[in-house]
């Protein structure tokens, strides 16, 4: 996962598009925070997900809504979900 962290901040960076190759997520998002959000799934306004925040603080929102649990994992990683 951090590879393909790696991979879409040089590609944000470089305001490029890139293919995340294997990742089965129902959608992965850049926020305009830099946040990486990877919904695992959801409707539109009740998602699931595990995020990558550079710089450890929780965006409030996702692409699904308002954040109502934003818990650490590991180090930048955070289990999400919305409502």
């Amino acid at each position: 996962m951090s590879e393909i962290v790696t991979k879409i901040n040089k590609a944000r960076i470089e305001n490029n598009r890139i293919l995340i190759p294997q990742v089965r997520f129902a959608l992965v998002d850049t926020l305009k925070d830099g946040t990486i959000v990877f919904t695992i799934d959801g409707i539109p306004d009740n998602c699931v997900g595990i995020a990558y925040s550079d710089d450890n603080t929780n965006p409030g929102n996702t692409n699904c809504g308002q954040i109502v649990e934003w818990r650490r994992l590991d180090d930048h990683w955070y289990f999400w979900y919305s409502t």
